[in-house]
């Protein structure tokens, strides 16, 4: 299995277009390019892939290691917080964060006689 399969497999469902933005890739004929086989993978678009991916170098190079393990919403969220504004990261940030305690547990009511 070559760099292009597991490019295709981090990509998942995504359009290839959505899959570009996410890596920070300005033209996405140029990850089209890779993934028909038209064009190694560059190394700079491999840096980000790794780097947003948070993919096992060794995985997406030579196929030894772990795939990662995201899916699509959590690639959402990811090309979300990169498309905002340094206002709306801290407001993900902050939303996310409460999301993320521990929710307090209600004391059980007392059934009425």
């Amino acid at each position: 299995m070559g760099i292009a399969i597991r490019i295709r497999e981090l990509k998942g469902g995504m359009s290839i277009p959505d899959f570009a933005r996410l890596i920070g890739e300005d033209k996405p004929q140029r990850l089209q390019d890779v993934l028909a086989g038209r064009q190694k993978a560059p190394e700079d678009m491999l840096v980000r892939i790794v780097s947003v991916t948070k993919c096992d170098a060794n995985w997406l190079l030579i196929g030894e290691g772990l795939a990662p393990e995201i899916n699509s919403r959590q690639r959402a969220l990811i090309e979300n917080y990169e498309a905002a504004d340094e206002a709306g990261r801290r407001l993900i940030e902050g939303t996310a964060s409460l999301a993320a305690q521990p929710k307090a547990v209600k004391p059980a009511r007392k059934k009425a006689a």
